[in-house]
């Protein structure tokens, strides 16, 4: 190896092939409440934070259930069409309606983001 060749070249190109570019961001859109488009330009996300008062259980043998307490975060796909449509209201786009839940109780919303990107 040259004086000018560092040692783990090889590594860092097997490294930067598995990266993976973003070409969107994450937009804020309300307090827990962010939107965020596949790299391929595709689906629309939700990721909303959301609170739990108790009133819903969780358990996994049908005997030992508990409340569940405390904030998490669930991912949403855009079910809509985005199409500019003069009359079609922020309030209409955000209806959630419009939006099929894939995935809750995820603790952080790191948690949301990655499930979505697992996603494609």
């Amino acid at each position: 190896m040259s004086a000018t060749e560092a040692p783990f070249d090889h590594a860092e190109t097997v490294v930067e092939e598995q990266l993976v570019t973003r070409k969107f961001a994450l937009t804020k859109i309300g307090r827990g409440d962010w939107l965020l488009p596949s790299n391929d330009g595709q689906t629309l996300w939700r990721l909303t934070e959301y609170h739990e008062d108790g009133s819903a259980s969780v358990g996994n043998d049908g005997k030992n259930w508990r409340p569940l307490r405390g904030v998490f975060w669930q991912t949403a796909k855009f079910t809509g069409r985005l199409v500019h449509d003069p009359g079609l209201l922020p309030d209409d786009f955000l209806d959630w309606g419009h939006w099929e839940v894939w995935e809750t109780g995820l603790l952080k919303r790191k948690y949301a983001v990655e499930a979505v990107l697992n996603r494609g």
